[in-house]
């Protein structure tokens, strides 16, 4: 039997993001309905000093890890996406491959 994949949803965006705020109430609705951890954390540019914006995600992920060892998987979601099924993450990662 294939061991149970422990997911976890994270999301980040910066204060000033309107749809960040709300593409996260409907992510964190689909957290729920499933049972996973959603985390919504704030883009602050000293968060990655020195480097590409972007790298914050590498860096929020690892911090993420690190305090959530129970997770197997952490899905980032961008801050102006939203998850346009109510299937849970296990079936849509099994057939993608």
């Amino acid at each position: 039997m294939a061991e149970p994949l422990h997911f976890t949803i994270l999301m980040a965006y910066s204060d000033d993001y309107t749809l960040g705020r709300l593409c996260s109430r409907v992510n964190a609705a689909y957290a729920r309905r499933h049972g996973y951890p959603f985390l919504r954390a704030q883009y602050h540019r000293s968060i990655v000093a020195g480097r590409a914006y972007l790298w914050s995600k590498v860096l929020l992920m690892w911090r993420v890890a690190q305090a959530h060892s129970h997770c197997r998987v952490i899905t980032f979601i961008d801050s102006d996406a939203t998850f346009q099924t109510d299937e849970p993450l296990r079936p849509l990662l099994q057939r993608a491959g």
